[in-house]
Parts: structure tokens; sequence; C-alpha cells
């Protein structure tokens, strides 16, 4: 694959559901790409039709709502900004709850931190790899998101419609993914 820029989307509506309008107007075309190779994908994991796929989500979506509802307001407003369904953008934020089987987790991503201790200049280091299948690379975004009163702005790369993954906010709060999976209570 030859080397491609990865698009960077500035962001600083202070509403969660102008910003996912914004956001999904800007990444459109990308996020209608994404949602293609991930119904392939959860067809090929899950054996499920993407509607079928959608129901078994439905219960994420009321814990979301519990937990979160600032981020569902933003998911509607990337679905407006985008023309897809709700469902469509919410399965995509979904992903790795839908694909949770361990076949599938053992491809995903390696994650390290190295306390200040451990390291010569005593700084702590954090790391991640992002070991996903290749036919989502084209659909990668960084979003740049400004702070909000008490708010930290932040940055993140992720896939285009998904909220945010593997970033840092101004605060010099890091955050890495991977899906673990332990056999200890």
């Amino acid at each position: 694959m030859k080397n491609q820029s990865i698009p960077i989307i500035e962001l600083d509506q202070p509403s969660p559901r102008k910003r996912g309008r914004a956001y999904g107007e800007a990444a459109r075309e990308l996020i209608q790409g994404v949602l293609e190779v991930y119904r392939e994908l959860f067809k090929r994991v899950t054996e499920e039709t993407w509607a079928q796929s959608v129901e078994r989500g439905k219960p994420f979506f009321s814990r979301a709502e519990a937990f979160a509802p600032d981020l569902l307001e933003e998911i509607q407003g990337i679905a407006e900004g985008a023309d897809r369904p709700l469902e469509d953008i919410f399965l995509l934020n979904t992903r790795s709850e839908i694909l949770h089987n361990p076949k599938v987790l053992s491809l995903e991503c390696t994650t390290l931190a190295a306390l200040p201790e451990t390291t010569k200049a005593n700084d702590l280091l954090l790391a991640q790899n992002w070991d996903w299948y290749k036919d989502v690379l084209k659909y990668q975004v960084i979003l740049k998101i400004a702070g909000n009163g008490d708010t930290p702005s932040f940055t993140t790369f992720t896939e285009a419609g998904q909220l945010a993954k593997i970033g840092m906010n101004s605060a010099g709060i890091g955050l890495v993914v991977n899906n673990l999976i332990s056999d200890q209570p």
C-alpha cells in the first residue's frame, strides 16, 4: 500500500450534536466506505446480517444513553451529517462489543506503558499499534476536538464515524486500547 495522508478533521462546536453533524459531513464518504467494510466483516465473523447485528447491538444503546447521553447525541449528529441511519453509526461505535470473539480479538491492538522509574530519562512512555483489518486502513481519520469550559481539548486517531479511539488530551491524559481477555476474575 502506498503512503497516504490521514485526513485531519478539526471540530470546535460546543454542542455534541453540532460537533457530530460537522464530523459526519466532513467524513461522509469515508464513513460510507468503512460501513461497507464492516457489513462484510460482521457477516464473515458473526455470520449475521447487518440487520441482525443492529438487533444484537440494541441493548448497548440504552446503556450508552444512561452512561453518556452527550456521546449518544454526538453519534446522532454524525449520522445526520453523514446521511446514514443512527443504527449504522451506533453499530460502528460498538463494533468491538459486537465482534467480541477470541479469534477476532487476537488480531487486534497491542498497548504498552513504561513508567518513569523504568526509563532512562524518567519519562512516561505510552505506545499503541493498530493491528486491524487492512480494508479499514483507508478510512482512518485524526480528529482534533477543541476544549469547552472545563473540558480539555483532545486529538484522537480513529476510524471514520467513530467518536474516538487512540489519543491524548490537553491535560496530558493519554488513551490506548486493546481487547485483552483474562481468565482471572
